[in-house]
């Protein structure tokens, strides 16, 4: 008699499931059916309950981060496309040498925007609402022809002394390599930073501000630092956030500090010479932009040499020497 109870108890579960999946369905697809817009991933995209719908546009947000095969199962959901995005930041992330060798590294957006048609229906949107104007037209003349707009709003607190170039070329500041991982770091870099860090924090006490590096050990090492240096200080800690550039890409802060952390006699750069990295890190600031480095490792690659000149030129450039011996 129990076992008698336990199959009924059964089979009226996957009754009451099969009911509930069936109204599962119907919902879902009524939800999709009468809505204006429906939010996916790319490859959400191919959710059963998608499947044989179609919209009048398909937009892809982040288009420059998307590999065109995942972007593809978008596109079959509409016969209008618009593609968004930013070409001269992060790419795809693709993590196989060969696939990156043969082509998966270039986004959909890239390739959108290859050929004399379809650079004729491509679209640059020029004004920005971010950047104070010394920072936005370094990156502007570096990443855009120059063709970025200020379009803050026009009583926007002016930010005096908003971009510094701080070269430690000649102080010793040698890079070195994490044991465990491989990862480089620079330790007295790192020191150096934090304490200039610490100096823009108490003269503007409500920003927010970020530190970016290109390796994981040298964001190891800041946080380090950071944490002795506002060791008793919980609110100063807590607007300092430290990681990669990869980890910031798409937001904003008062100040950024960018450790570039390679100093070599090779002039090795390894990373940074990914240079849509840089502008991602420099154009995450509002209203300060700190980049310290070697200038003497990093000048040796032609655009890290133009952009340190750049920075001269502006009159952004200062040497860390004029810590050193204070």
């Amino acid at each position: 008699e129990q076992r008698a109870e336990r199959n009924a108890a059964r089979s009226e579960a996957r009754s009451l499931e099969s009911e509930a999946n069936a109204m599962e369905a119907y919902l879902s697809e009524r939800v999709v059916r009468t809505s204006q817009v429906v939010c996916a991933t790319l490859t959400g995209c191919a959710d059963d309950h998608l499947k044989g719908q179609s919209f009048d546009w398909v937009v892809i947000d982040e288009a420059s981060q998307a590999m065109l095969p995942a972007a593809l199962i978008a596109m079959q959901c509409g016969p209008r496309l618009i593609l968004a995005g930013d070409p001269h930041q992060l790419p795809p992330v693709v993590k196989s040498d060969e696939a990156r060798a043969n082509g998966l590294e270039v986004s959909a957006l890239e390739r959108a925007m290859r050929g004399d048609h379809n650079a004729a229906v491509s679209l640059m949107l020029t004004d920005q609402y971010r950047m104070v104007p010394d920072i936005m037209q370094l990156a502007s003349d570096l990443f855009y022809d120059g063709r970025l707009c200020d379009a803050r709003a026009s009583d926007a607190t002016p930010s005096g002394n908003a971009v510094q170039f701080i070269d430690t070329a000649g102080c010793g500041f040698d890079e070195d390599k994490e044991p465990a991982t491989g990862s480089t770091c620079n330790p007295d870099e790192a020191g150096f930073l934090v304490q200039r860090l610490v100096e823009v924090a108490g003269e503007h006490p409500s920003f927010a501000m970020a530190v970016i590096a290109p390796y994981r050990a040298q964001v190891d090492a800041l946080n380090r630092c950071i944490d002795d240096a506002c060791s008793g200080d919980a609110d100063l800690r807590n607007r300092i956030e430290c990681s990669t550039v990869d980890a910031f890409q798409g937001q904003e802060r008062d100040v950024v500090f960018i450790s570039l952390t390679r100093s070599n006699a090779a002039g090795e750069i390894g990373f940074l010479k990914e240079y849509r990295r840089m502008n991602v890190a420099m154009t995450r600031a509002k209203h300060h932009l700190v980049v310290i480095g070697d200038g003497a490792t990093v000048g040796q690659d032609a655009f890290y040499a133009q952009l340190f000149e750049a920075a001269e030129a502006r009159g952004f450039y200062r040497s860390a020497w004029e810590w050193m011996s204070m």
